[in-house]
């Protein structure tokens, strides 16, 4: 282990220690809170690659030589082969839990902070939280915005497969979930 890393490991812990301690003195008892839960599915297209892509994805998988290390396209090239396989829609579960005034938003994919911090500005409740990877994977959920700069996390694999317009689809039916359970 490195030398600065148990001072710092040490110093985040007593940070989190002392935050748990002020939170849970300020902890206030209900003998009753409101418990409920609902579901919802959403059809969302995969991203299959065109036969421009796939030509190009199987020429590239000619180079893979056997027990090589593959190389970032040779990667990305099988990456395509098994999305051409890939049905044309994926199904996700999307839920959302209410106990009390904290509403809890489950997503099955590796959810960005940005649509983490936009579902907690828009829910109707307290506070709210977002589990990720919730009911299965279903890839990376980048916002449309990265889709355009690019980065591994929108690059077409079976790490990010759904739609461009995917995480705003499902932060919209999050946020319709949560609202319903607030008019509960």
């Amino acid at each position: 282990m490195r030398e600065w890393a148990f001072p710092r490991m040490q110093e985040v812990g007593e940070g989190i220690a002392r935050e748990v301690r002020r939170v849970s003195q300020r902890i206030e008892y209900r003998p009753w809170v409101e418990l409920a839960a609902v579901t919802s599915e959403l059809v969302l297209g995969v991203r299959k690659p065109d036969a421009e892509r796939l030509a190009w994805a199987n020429e590239m998988a000619g180079t893979i030589k056997a027990g090589a290390r593959l190389t970032r396209p040779q990667v990305y090239a099988r990456e395509a082969q098994f999305l051409a396989d890939y049905p044309a829609t994926r199904t996700v579960m999307i839920q959302a839990f209410r106990i009390g005034d904290l509403g809890i938003a489950a997503i099955p994919c590796e959810v960005f902070a940005e649509t983490g911090l936009a579902l907690k500005q828009e829910s109707p409740f307290k506070a709210t939280f977002t589990i990720e990877l919730a009911n299965g994977y279903s890839g990376y959920l980048p916002p449309p915005e990265p889709h355009a700069r690019g980065g591994y996390e929108t690059w077409p694999a079976r790490s990010s497969f759904l739609e461009i317009e995917a995480e705003t689809r499902i932060r919209g039916e999050t946020l319709k979930l949560l609202r319903g359970l607030m008019q509960r």
